[in-house]
């Protein structure tokens, strides 16, 4: 709520697009809709749509529940150009939407960042995923309570459920309406903030033909 993703978008990237799931939102079609779009309810659109004056609301509940005014959170980031202004757009966002929130910004090397994510040696991590393949599956089973990818350790027992039911149907619409469930209580419970989709721009002579573009695995 406290950040403004289509500006961040946009910061890092012209062809980026704010995201609305955590799965990539172009990777399959749901009921006519692009997964992203199927995914968006009042619920997601109430836990991560840009709304500082909601955000400043459950700033002041937390200072309540916690009592105290100041907060400091700890940014890990990689080292490279993209990820040190995503970092730095947050960092200005939070402090200036979330008067009394510091953020210090810790911009490293790749291997040292996942290092100090695996060993839950992080309050907050700016990082991205590639899937394997164009399914929601290759996105959503990284936060299953049993993945050693989930580096945050958060758990939802309807989340690891409705992950089950999808493996366990022959149905293929169904499966995809489980996957669009379990992307919503992700986002509802805040277990990740899925910020952009990263996009890249091509230029293509018109005389060119058959080009293949592959948004998963192998380019």
């Amino acid at each position: 709520q406290a950040i403004n993703k289509k500006e961040l978008a946009n910061t890092v990237g012209v062809a980026n697009e704010p995201a609305t799931s955590f799965t990539a939102g172009n990777t399959v079609q749901v009921n006519g809709k692009s997964f992203g779009e199927a995914v968006q309810s009042n619920a997601t659109k109430a836990a991560h749509n840009y709304n500082p004056t909601a955000a400043k609301a459950s700033l002041k509940k937390a200072e309540k529940q916690l009592g105290k005014k100041n907060f400091t959170i700890n940014l890990l980031a990689d080292d490279t150009d993209i990820a040190k202004k995503s970092s730095e757009y947050i960092q200005s966002q939070l402090e200036t939407n979330l008067k009394g929130v510091n953020v210090q910004v810790q911009n490293i090397p790749f291997k040292s960042r996942l290092a100090r994510v695996s060993a839950g040696n992080f309050d907050v991590v700016l990082t991205g995923w590639t899937a394997d393949f164009a399914d929601p599956i290759s996105f959503l089973q990284l936060m299953a309570k049993d993945n050693y990818q989930n580096y945050g350790k958060w758990s939802n027992t309807k989340f690891d459920n409705l992950l089950n039911k999808s493996s366990n149907t022959s149905n293929a619409n169904e499966r995809l309406n489980y996957l669009v469930q379990a992307d919503q209580i992700l986002l509802e419970d805040q277990g990740v903030t899925p910020l952009y989709y990263g996009n890249q721009a091509w230029l293509v002579r018109p005389s060119i033909k058959n080009v293949i573009y592959n948004g998963a695995g192998s380019p």
